[in-house]
């Protein structure tokens, strides 16, 4: 595999875990993606695509935004942006 497949199948699993993860917060939030979005101002099918199996690299500043209406604070969010970091160097 080329080294730039393998940092897009990095990117990937990232993706994938950050979406599992944001999913798992609006869950444990009680709140619907519509609500989040609405909260977030975001649009739905953004939400739909960051919690999808096979999501986009979503922009930080979006995951920021869902993160702050989750309640995940700044230093939680970027220990998780650096375990997903580290995840992805194995």
């Amino acid at each position: 595999m080329t080294g730039r497949k393998l940092e897009e199948r990095s990117a990937r699993r990232r993706a994938q875990r950050l979406g599992a993860h944001l999913h798992e917060q609006r869950i444990a939030a009680e709140l619907s993606q519509e609500e989040l979005a609405r909260r977030a101002h975001l649009a739905t099918a953004t939400i739909r695509k960051i919690e999808s199996r096979d999501p986009p690299e979503p922009r930080f500043f979006t995951v920021l935004d869902m993160a702050e209406v989750l309640g995940i604070g700044s230093r939680q969010f970027l220990g998780l942006i650096r375990d997903l970091q580290r995840r992805s160097d194995l």
